[in-house]
């Protein structure tokens, strides 16, 4: 069960605790922006990307799970160079979801999987589409 299980918490301190008790459990740490970084992230600004990024590093969890005004491709790349899953919250509107999925999230968090599922197997298909093979 261990090995299936994540915990997730918005209070990081927890999460080495956990990894104490059971190293086979992923932990995963959860970001939420101020009203105040909102705006910029919907700005375009940086709002405390890379601090998030650095916190979770610190604490060498599994998997970031920031509200999804904080993903971009940028942010996606650089956490994965930490080997850091990102797996976004809340995302509820299929043009996001099919931006974060471009942006090479592994995983989407939302209130309608199926909405989810349906965007995913859409952008699965393009994907698909878009790979070049070449014949020697």
């Amino acid at each position: 069960m261990a090995a299936r299980s994540t915990v997730q918490s918005f209070v990081p301190e927890i999460l080495p605790e956990i990894k104490k008790l059971n190293p086979r459990i992923k932990t995963s740490v959860l970001f939420e922006p101020t009203v105040f970084q909102s705006v910029l992230l919907k700005l375009g600004f940086n709002a405390n990307r890379d601090v998030i990024i650095q916190n979770a590093a610190a604490i060498a969890v599994d998997i970031i799970s920031p509200h999804y005004l904080y993903v971009n491709a940028a942010f996606v790349r650089c956490c994965h160079e930490k080997s850091i899953k990102v797996l976004p919250w809340v995302v509820n509107e299929a043009q996001t979801m099919e931006r974060l999925l471009n942006c090479g999230v592994d995983g989407i968090i939302s209130d309608y999987p199926d909405r989810l599922s349906r965007v995913y197997a859409k952008w699965s298909e393009q994907e698909a589409g878009n790979v070049i093979t070449s014949v020697p």
